[in-house]
């Protein structure tokens, strides 16, 4: 019973630590693969491969491990080594080398100095090199993570920015709904999520119904930390081998996106006739803003109705009256606009029906000449038998109705 109980709190134990910090278990057994000599400048070290990668020696004085040696890997937490080989020849970042041989000659030449402190002038400059460069840890983030939008045409778009950091990496946006990510970079327009390299220039468009702002969902920012990988054989005569580092992502690390889009409203025009309330078609009219520049033309249809499209909430407007329904006056008088954010504001409008004149000359059936006061006619509209308007003659025998 107590050695049941030790047993679960030591795998008690060991679980907590393996959720409180990262694991790493590198018992893996490859064998050696030599691919021969390679020499420049007159030193000559050995080619390797381990486990397919390209593979150096650190102790150059040691005796070189034949192919099919058997070796287990470690992680060396040794910055300098890191460095060399991500500066190296292979490496994500490798120096200006001039040839495989170099590159080969100088990692191998480097990674020994640093691990033994043994000195070879031939690799000095690459040595140099390494000293000045920092500790590779890659974070691809961007230049502005908080856009702004602005009218392009007839729709809006944010400003140009880049992610930075390596271009082997790359950040998965999952966008707002309507938006499209062009990317600059490769001549792409990508909605929903999204992948951007490191080194990509882009920006965002939508459509001017688009409103409001918007923030990306946690976006992990591949933060790597590099752990570079060493090879070592039983036999303890033979050079150790070093090769290509493993790569820890910290899940923790994220950034976001937002964009600011322009916000914008709707106008829409009811156009009725002043006293019978009939709706008038083919009343146009124009939009112009604070510059006196026309926005948009707008003519009212069947229904009397007219709806803008998306317009700039953040400015003021002037409504203009161009041209009337041919059956009606046309209002010459401006009307001022102003639309909040997300508005549909709606402006109910009247014209007034032409109308012509009616002269009444009411005289004498003997002579045709003598005028006959005092006579009342009644105005009739036979289609809605409606009384539309009396007169009564003077002693001028007429009167008038407009």
């Amino acid at each position: 019973m107590n050695r049941l109980k030790i047993i679960s709190g030591i795998s008690l134990i060991v679980l907590l630590l393996s959720i409180i910090m990262p694991v790493i278990i590198l018992a893996a057994t490859f064998t050696v693969e030599y691919l021969g000599n390679i020499s420049y400048g007159g030193s000559t070290v050995g080619r390797f491969k381990v486990n397919g990668q390209i593979a150096f020696c650190v102790d150059h004085k040691k005796k070189t491990p034949p192919g099919g040696t058997s070796i287990t890997e470690e992680v060396w937490d040794n910055e300098n080594v890191l460095k060399t080989l991500y500066y190296g020849w292979g490496g994500d970042m490798p120096y200006s080398f001039a040839s495989e041989a170099q590159g080969i000659v100088y990692t191998t030449m480097t990674l020994d100095h640093f691990v033994n402190g043994n000195r070879n002038g031939i690799a000095q400059a690459f040595i140099d090199y390494v000293n000045s460069m920092p500790v590779p840890n890659v974070t691809l983030n961007f230049t502005e993570s908080n856009l702004t939008a602005y009218k392009e045409g007839e729709i809006q778009r944010t400003q140009t920015v880049q992610v930075t950091g390596n271009s082997s990496y790359s950040l998965n946006v999952n966008l707002q709904e309507g938006v499209t990510l062009v990317n600059e970079s490769k001549g792409t327009r990508q909605q929903g999520n999204v992948s951007i390299n490191g080194g990509d220039y882009f920006h965002l468009e939508a459509p001017l119904s688009v409103n409001g702002s918007w923030t990306s969902e946690p976006i992990n920012n591949h933060k790597y930390k590099f752990q570079p990988i060493i090879y070592k054989s039983t036999n303890e005569a033979y050079q150790r081998l070093a090769s290509k580092y493993k790569v820890i992502v910290d899940p923790t690390s994220t950034i976001n996106l937002s964009a600011k889009w322009l916000d914008s409203g709707y106008l829409e025009i009811i156009k009725s006739d002043s006293e019978t309330s009939e709706k008038i078609s083919n009343t146009k009219f124009e939009l112009r803003n604070e510059n006196n520049e026309v926005i948009e033309t707008l003519i009212t249809n069947s229904e009397g109705y007219a709806k803008s499209g998306p317009i700039n909430a953040s400015s003021h407007y002037t409504l203009y009256e161009v041209s009337a329904n041919e059956n009606y006056i046309k209002n010459d008088e401006p009307i001022k606009i102003e639309i909040e954010p997300g508005q549909i504001k709606t402006i109910e409008l009247e014209n007034e029906h032409k109308k012509g004149s009616l002269k009444i000359i009411k005289v004498d059936s003997r002579d045709h000449k003598t005028p006959i006061p005092g006579v009342k006619f009644e105005i009739w509209n036979l289609s809605e038998n409606k009384l539309i308007d009396t007169a009564i003659t003077d002693e001028k025998r007429r009167n008038f109705l407009r």
